[in-house]
């Protein structure tokens, strides 16, 4: 009964692990799974397809699961090597899971792997509506880059 209280029905820490996905095919249903958290992709298939054949050519992306669900992903670019920034392309986490530590598990890793990739900095874009994001952001130590019409940018050194 504790567990079920501490857990709230969500998976244990120890049930949990990152998966490299490096298939675009697979990719893509991870984009369409996770569409929802990710305004940019409006549930267009065909940019869908385009974007992850990108990544899958490009980018780095790993999915936290248990066994048999999805909780949340990254996509990541670490290819910079003349300013050694990286760059988050998406970041979700499904919205049964939100507030409940996954969003800051996915960005450590995501930095783990920026570090790894001999990466500096890891920059991001946040839409200026979104400021859950913008606070989640915050608080892990990312600051104000840039801006365009819609979007802030926002960097760490890592």
């Amino acid at each position: 009964m504790k567990n079920n209280i501490q857990f709230k029905g969500k998976p244990s820490p120890n049930d949990i692990s990152f998966i490299r996905i490096k298939d675009h095919n697979r990719i893509k249903r991870t984009l369409l799974e996770f569409n929802d958290g990710l305004p940019p992709l409006q549930g267009e298939e065909e940019y869908v397809d385009s974007v992850s054949e990108k990544i899958a050519a490009n980018g780095i992306v790993y999915r936290l699961q248990t066994n048999t669900k999805h909780i949340g992903f990254f996509s990541l670019y670490a290819n910079d090597h003349t300013t050694q920034t990286a760059f988050i392309s998406f970041i979700a986490v499904g919205p049964q899971y939100r507030n409940e530590g996954y969003g800051s598990k996915l960005l450590n890793k995501a930095i783990l792997t920026a570090k790894e990739n001999d990466m500096k900095t890891l920059r991001l874009e946040v839409l200026k509506y979104n400021t859950n994001a913008q606070r989640f952001y915050k608080k892990h130590g990312f600051t104000f880059a840039s801006e365009s019409e819609n979007s802030f940018y926002l960097e760490r050194a890592i």
